[in-house]
């Protein structure tokens, strides 16, 4: 079947009803609830850089949260499975379900490259994560992967790779205060494409006095980007302890779109 689009929005009515095959409609998001002085932090809840992005190779990950209380095992009131999201060795799209031991960290039977998002799938009685639950390489641990907040039963990490075979293109992204924060922060979208370093693509500024919440759409959407390409969101804050959430928007096709 062959499709004309005469505008963006006869091309976005096209995805809706499934006449374009193959395409991923990606939205990512993601929240550091403190960043520090004067230096770049990713926006995740794992700390200041996000060592996702660093696996040169698939590993098995290791699953493990730091409360007892997510464990299906011994039908705690927390998280029991979590369902991840990557990519496995030939960077094609991975997922697998991990049922959780508490504080005991469980393997995945897969392997991984690269994987930033994760969902809790079930759970005790009280209904979402009680500890922060991680995921890092099993050999190379310093990958950390994702860390989900507690009680969010969901990660936040505004970053994501390109799967093999896919080409992105950006089609907006936002940045903001978070948490009630009061300050300032200098937010950037980078990528880096494969065998290539970090290139910032963008940077907005945000401030508590002004506008706290700044959305960038892209017209004519930016790209494009091939496969492998690792992108994330950063922020630099102008005082310790300024939470800043972002997001991102692409449009993931086949190659030869």
């Amino acid at each position: 079947m062959t499709i004309k689009y005469y505008n963006e929005y006869d091309f976005k009515l096209a995805i809706a009803k499934g006449h374009v095959q193959e395409h991923i409609n990606l939205h990512k998001f993601g929240r550091n609830p403190a960043c520090a002085l004067n230096t770049p932090e990713a926006i995740w809840n794992g700390g200041a850089a996000y060592t996702g992005h660093n696996a040169v190779a698939a590993e098995l990950l290791t699953v493990v949260s730091s409360d007892a209380a997510d464990d299906a095992v011994a039908v705690g009131t927390g998280a029991w499975t979590v369902r991840l999201f990557g990519l496995d060795a030939n960077w094609d799209p991975l997922v697998e379900d991990v049922i959780l031991d508490g504080v005991t960290p469980v393997d995945t039977v897969n392997t991984f490259i690269r994987m930033d998002r994760a969902r809790v799938l079930t759970a005790g009685t009280g209904a979402k994560n009680a500890g922060s639950i991680t995921a890092a390489q099993k050999v190379t641990t310093a990958n950390v992967m994702m860390v989900m907040p507690i009680g969010y039963n969901s990660t936040m990490i505004a970053a994501w790779t390109i799967p093999a075979g896919y080409r992105g293109f950006f089609t907006g992204w936002t940045a903001s205060l978070s948490g009630g924060a009061t300050g300032n922060a200098l937010v950037r979208l980078l990528a880096r494409p494969e065998g290539q370093v970090f290139q910032v693509q963008e940077e907005l500024s945000i401030v508590a006095a002004g506008a706290s919440t700044i959305e960038r759409v892209y017209i004519t959407p930016k790209g494009a980007y091939d496969e492998k390409t690792d992108i994330f969101i950063e922020a630099t804050a102008g005082s310790n302890g300024v939470g800043v959430a972002g997001s991102f928007d692409m449009l993931i096709v086949k190659e030869g779109f």
